[in-house]
């Protein structure tokens, strides 16, 4: 992109070493397509070099994605659905796992449900279109007899590994904030076990795709939190409090 140019005034790529893109962009739609060119890149390099190098054979097999909530990345799913619907095969290859989920507060929509209405609903409806009904539910091992949400059911149960906080969400409607909170870090505990056993150790995703808000927010983490002066994560910490060891009290370490 030459400079000076209009589109170029109009969005600005800065990659860090980390290898952290940071898009700065007029629009939403704009971040959006921008977005999805680099998932693009990163996908085509996985599936033509990287997924033959990779620790494990889940990573070989699928292109794991890790999503964040909000209005970026309703956009971001729009640009996928509009220009890379076709081009990426998402039944067979992507996996989406989830770097935030709410249990009702107010104010925080849940990563897992944007994703379903926003993303995989459409994806679903176009992949109908183009392949029909019966191809779609063959490729999903589904009988003929399928309908549209036999398809939708299949396609999150294949691709979507949720983090379920539902007896926390009880909890919390029985006003016992206490054992909310122990069943909420049990589900952490079981998240992050689970990411290991599929993505090693380290737990590197392919990509991780995360807006941030106007006020410098990125997921459930927002500027000037005391837990941010943690930088330096234990082991022992849970996939949600790496680097907010202050809210576990006692209980991190390293």
């Amino acid at each position: 992109m030459k400079l000076g140019s209009k589109k170029a005034r109009n969005f600005a790529l800065i990659q860090e070493e980390s290898g952290i893109h940071v898009g700065i962009s007029a629009t939403l739609p704009q971040a959006g397509q921008h977005a999805g060119v680099l998932l693009q890149q990163q996908y085509d390099q996985w599936l033509s070099k990287d997924r033959f190098q990779a620790w494990g054979a889940f990573k070989r097999e699928h292109f794991c994605i890790a999503l964040g909530g909000g209005n970026t990345i309703k956009a971001q799913y729009r640009a996928w659905l509009e220009q890379h619907h076709n081009s990426i095969d998402w039944l067979r290859h992507v996996r989406f796992f989830f770097l935030e989920e709410t249990t009702g507060e107010t104010g925080w929509e849940s990563a897992e449900q944007s994703l379903l209405i926003n993303f995989l609903m459409p994806l679903a409806h176009k992949l109908r279109r183009q392949r029909g009904i019966r191809a779609l539910a063959n490729t999903l091992g589904l009988p003929v007899t399928a309908d549209q949400d036999d398809i939708i059911d299949a396609m999150v149960s294949a691709m979507v590994h949720p983090i379920n906080l539902a007896a926390a969400r009880q909890a919390l409607k029985n006003r016992q904030p206490r054992k909310a909170r122990q069943l909420a870090n049990q589900e952490c505990q079981r998240y992050q076990q689970s990411i290991q056993e599929k993505l090693g150790a380290t737990m590197a995703f392919h990509c991780i795709v995360s807006g941030i808000g106007k006020d410098g927010t990125i997921g459930a983490l927002a500027p000037y939190m005391p837990c941010l002066l943690y930088t330096s994560p234990s082991p022992r910490d849970c996939v949600s409090n790496l680097v907010c060891r202050l809210l576990l009290e006692n209980g991190g370490g390293g």
